[in-house]
């Protein structure tokens, strides 16, 4: 476990307005018909980037970085999705791949996301 003093990054998690407007582009990002996106809740994080990756598809660039967060268990952090998206102080908005308790133990959240560029 990461003592708390280590989590210093706040970012908002969001979740779509409906779930029954949530549609997926071509690069796997949710997107709502809406646009809206209201705050779930915003916990401080510890933040690590993993890497990147970048390949063309149709002629055009595209890239991906991958990012890793864990924050403090909380029934708000349980509830994560990868219908949800992270939204870290600077404004970038990352999408959830996945969220889950590595160890079952209730005590910290670690969340796999993706930033494309």
């Amino acid at each position: 476990m990461i003592p708390a003093g280590k989590r210093t990054e706040l970012v908002t998690i969001q979740k779509p307005a409906g779930e029954g407007d949530i549609t997926f582009d071509d690069a796997g990002r949710a997107t709502t018909a809406a646009g809206n996106w209201p705050t779930h809740f915003a916990p401080y994080v510890q933040a690590v980037t993993r890497g990147g990756s970048e390949w063309v598809k149709s002629g055009i660039v595209d890239d991906t970085i991958s990012h890793v967060f864990r924050l403090n268990w909380s029934t708000e952090a349980a509830d994560i999705t990868r219908l949800m998206r992270l939204v870290r102080g600077d404004g970038t908005t990352l999408d959830i791949v996945a969220a889950f308790d590595p160890d079952g133990r209730g005590r910290d959240v670690i969340i796999h996301a993706k930033e494309s560029t």
